[in-house]
């Protein structure tokens, strides 16, 4: 019975102690030497944490509180409380060495450094980003007191509120390092608010020119992390006063700011309304939290706030990464850019977070790796949006190209009934002059319906030669070509047409005039949509019948800023252009016909300007409409003069 009794006892007793002894045994001594340039202080620290917040330091530094302090353990989440910490130092080094004891948390609020003297008390050092810059004995960003050490171990007491984990990166320096290091620091920086800057400054420019809200939401994403940034790294403690610390309170907005302009530019970068929109209604969601949050920021405690944000914030970046992903399998391609610039993001804050944690080792690396995940970030995203500028200028190509065809499709319907009414008349007198052959025995009359027949055959084939012409795709190469030429080709398949419309053509071209450097087909095809655009107006001014419709075609030559031009006008009395359509009349989709896609004068506009002319249109409502064609016109060669 005994020995039932007692091994269960004694295995107790065993567990105890395993349990206890770690919690007893204060942590070692963090030992200076000579060669010490830098020491991280984990692993030499011991923590209480004072629940009521009035502990005084003869409280803790009495040997009854010694078994309450501990050595820390991994941190749960985030837990703004006071917490002691007690570590000692020994310094091997020279006796009397400067040393500075260096805390990575800038923005904690209230922290007190409580040093040993020589008589047995503690001297008060204050730092924190809730107390003014002037009461530091060091003035710098990050909380630093300057230390003096002597041979033996002296123990030092730091009262702090905030993250237990922050509190624990501690650090000590010789001068000399912490100089070299803050002189990195500050280079890096420099080199990374500058970047922001620029690229801000840059995009800015850009959405001015483009007016693309991506350009907008990416600017305002830009800033507002590197606002965060500048506030993580406490540079914003060195610009408030001491009359403005109260703003500390509220800095939480600044980590929300970016996490609300990331998705606004999630969702429009990636119109996930069109190709995610499950995932695009779970980011509206995260942006309503992240707007109460920023509402709440004034009537919540920051510490449950915070709780809140530790697992609402991966989720929402695991949604957005999943939104790029997404997006990318259906075919968006700027996505991959997205989610790579996003996962830079993503694990140069993980970094950043563990390093703090000491997790990672606190190196130059790891303390930037916030600004160098941020920098990726913006890179990328750049080529994201350059991605889809060229995306979007191949859709608008195709576009185009689709609307020329529209538009030559569209012409070659109205070409039709001319076309159609224009070879019906001579193959009409063909077979009626065949008959005519056929039945008569007289050789004169034979010969004259031969003639006939074969003066009508011509015709036709000149029509269907002309159509062909128009037919054709275009040379890759311009050639001189004679406007004379050019209107007559387009006349020929639509002359008809107006002539069926009673509308009375006048021409006045120059036999002289300069030929004009073109792709002939591209030219036809401008001035059959002027044309028809004309006897459209025409038409619906003065309706089939009447006698008194007037299109008048004329050519002259001018200089356009010392260049040789040629000036083609169309000038018709039909019902004219509203005022308030004329300067977006050659826009896309954009026109005064009741029918009619509204394409005619955009691929006009656009085929002219690839032949670096010009087209201008002038209106009177209900009385006229001008338009005239400028196209480069062919240097004349100026003869040799004769010899004497």
């Amino acid at each position: 019975m005994f020995t039932v009794r007692v091994i269960p006892a004694f295995f107790l007793y065993f567990l105890f102690l395993c349990t206890a002894l770690p919690c007893a045994a204060a942590s070692p001594p963090l030992v200076l030497h000579e060669t010490t340039v830098s020491s991280r202080l984990s692993g030499h620290i011991d923590i209480l944490e004072d629940k009521t917040g009035k502990l005084t330091i003869n409280e803790v530094s009495s040997p009854e509180a010694d078994r309450l302090f501990k050595p820390p353990v991994e941190s749960r989440g985030f837990a703004k409380r006071v917490y002691w910490i007690r570590f000692t130092i020994e310094n091997k080094a020279e006796a009397g060495k400067r040393w500075l004891l260096e805390l990575s948390a800038p923005n904690i609020g209230y922290l007190d450094l409580y040093v040993p003297t020589a008589r047995g008390g503690f001297d008060l050092m204050q730092a924190g980003a809730m107390r003014p810059m002037s009461i530091r004995t060091f003035q710098h960003r990050n909380p630093v007191f300057p230390v003096v050490i002597y041979g033996q171990g002296k123990t030092f007491y730091l009262r702090g509120d905030g993250n237990r984990s922050a509190l624990l990166s501690l650090t000590v320096w010789s001068p000399e390092a912490f100089t070299r290091m803050d002189h990195r620091r500050d280079l890096i920086a420099g080199c990374y608010f500058g970047a922001m800057m620029v690229m801000v400054a840059y995009n800015l420019f850009i959405f001015f020119s483009l007016r693309d809200r991506n350009y907008l939401y990416y600017i305002i994403d830009i800033f507002c992390f590197a606002l965060y940034v500048f506030f993580a790294k406490g540079f914003l403690v060195e610009f408030i006063s001491a009359e403005m610390v109260w703003v500390f309170n509220y800095t939480l907005i600044l980590a929300l700011l970016p996490m609300l302009t990331g998705l606004a530019f999630c969702r429009n970068f990636l119109a996930t309304a069109r190709n995610a929109p499950l995932i695009d209604r779970i980011l509206k969601l995260f942006m309503l939290v992240v707007v109460l949050f920023v509402l709440a920021l004034f009537i919540v405690p920051q510490e449950g706030m915070v709780r809140a944000l530790t697992i609402i914030a991966p989720c929402m970046s695991l949604v957005i990464l999943t939104a790029g992903v997404i997006c990318l399998r259906r075919g968006y391609h700027p996505a991959r850019y997205f989610i790579a610039a996003r996962i830079f993001r993503f694990f140069g804050l993980i970094t950043f977070m563990l390093a703090i944690n000491n997790i990672l080792p606190w190196n130059l690396l790891t303390m930037s790796s916030l600004q160098l995940g941020s920098i990726l970030e913006v890179l990328f995203l750049s080529f994201a949006l350059a991605d889809r500028i060229n995306v979007m200028r191949r859709e608008k190509e195709e576009a185009q190209a689709d609307a020329i065809r529209s538009s030559h499709l569209a012409s070659l319907g109205e070409l039709a009934a001319g076309v159609a009414h224009e070879i019906n008349t001579p193959v009409n007198t063909i077979i009626n002059s065949a008959d005519l052959i056929l039945e008569s025995d007289d050789r004169t009359a034979t010969e004259h319906d031969a003639a006939v027949i074969k003066k009508h055959g011509r015709r036709i084939a000149i029509i269907v030669s002309s159509l062909l012409f128009f037919a054709r795709r275009p040379a890759l190469e311009k050639t001189p070509f004679a406007v004379a030429a050019l209107l007559h080709g387009t006349l020929d398949m639509i002359g008809a047409r107006l002539r069926q419309e009673n509308i009375a053509i006048t021409e006045q071209i120059p036999p002289d005039l300069a030929e004009v450097l073109v792709h002939p087909q591209q030219i036809e095809q401008v001035f059959l949509n002027i044309l028809i655009n004309a006897m459209h107006a025409l038409d619906e001014k003065h309706g089939g019948g009447y006698d008194g419709k007037r299109l008048e075609i004329s050519a002259s030559e001018l200089f356009i800023n010392g260049r040789p031009f040629v000036r083609i006008t169309f000038h018709d009395n039909g019902i004219g252009i509203p005022p308030e359509l004329l300067n977006r009349v050659t826009e896309s989709f954009v026109t005064t016909k009741q029918t009619g896609n509204g394409l005619g004068l955009s691929i006009c506009r656009q085929i002219i300007a690839d032949h670096g002319g010009f087209l201008r249109i002038e209106s009177r409502v209900g009385e006229y409409a001008t338009v005239s064609v400028d196209l480069p016109a062919v240097e004349r060669q100026i003869p040799p003069a004769p010899l004497s």
